[in-house]
């Protein structure tokens, strides 16, 4: 098997306090399908890298993410419509809402 190198991209923009993401694409997810059948103990003896310490959303959290891989095989143009999803930090609240254009 071939060992594919990936580019760390940068998400944050100090100097306007962005977070701009994307747009991007994977690979396909071979097993993906198969995963989101797969027993809830196999998924957390399989993927976590510390089974007994998992908070209780961590199964259901991870078959969601592969979920949304699996439904999204080309974010690029169905999550990011080929544009970046961009945030700034709300100073009230703290948290990341979408930048208005």
């Amino acid at each position: 098997m071939a060992l594919k190198l990936c580019q760390t991209l940068p998400i944050y923009d100090p100097s306007s306090g962005e977070l701009r993401i994307g747009p991007f694409d994977y690979s396909k997810f071979p097993g993906g399908e198969a995963l989101l059948h797969m027993p809830d103990h196999m998924i957390l003896q399989n993927l976590s890298t510390s089974p007994f310490a998992e908070p209780p959303h961590f199964v259901e959290s991870t078959k969601a993410a592969v979920r949304y891989i699996c439904n999204h095989p080309r974010p690029r143009e169905t999550v990011f419509s080929n544009r970046p999803r961009c945030y700034i930090q709300d100073p009230q609240t703290g948290e990341w809402v979408p930048r208005q254009a």
